[in-house]
């Protein structure tokens, strides 16, 4: 299994921009419905609520238009954080780290760090999507800055899409 996916990820640096940005949300789009329905429907047949007590940024998004919120989730943040756990981490430790595995690893930690207030079993997808985001930015690096930070923006802004949707919608 590790294999195949490590031949996929290096597979994926030969895909147009549109392919790649699609396939990764989808990667991200099913383990955020995997984790979603382990939380709300599996652990609960099993006594733990995991949820209790979490007001999830749902909650804060609502008492704003959802056209701000939207701005806030899908865009902003996602190139915020890019640039500030994607880019500027990977670029500062590629001068003293060789590794592309260890710079994914360091960028995906930060960015669960920054996430920490979320359930635990919430924190397993948000390192698999930093993960996801890092390597998107160290895919893209080779075209330069700006198009490593677009596509890993479009990507991160594009995964916030369904849960920015379910709190508007579903609420």
């Amino acid at each position: 299994m590790e294999n195949y996916i490590v031949k996929y990820f290096r597979n994926t640096r030969n895909y147009s921009a549109e392919r790649f940005i699609l396939e990764m949300f989808f990667i991200l789009f099913v383990l955020n419905c995997v984790v979603h329905v382990i939380s709300y429907y599996i652990l609960p047949l099993f006594g733990m609520d995991v949820l209790n007590n979490f007001e999830g940024r749902g909650e804060l998004l609502l008492r704003f238009h959802w056209v701000f919120s939207f701005f806030l989730v899908c865009i902003f943040m996602p190139f915020v954080e890019t640039i500030t756990v994607q880019m500027i981490p990977i670029i500062v430790g590629s001068k003293f780290i060789t590794s592309k595995l260890t710079l994914i690893l360091i960028s995906a930690s930060i960015f669960t760090y920054l996430h920490s207030s979320y359930p635990a079993i919430f924190l397993v997808y948000i390192f698999l999507a930093g993960i996801i985001y890092a390597w998107s930015f160290i895919t893209y690096r080779k075209e330069g800055c700006f198009a490593a930070v677009f596509i890993t923006s479009i990507i991160h802004g594009l995964s916030n899409l369904p849960p920015f949707l379910s709190t508007f919608l579903f609420r």
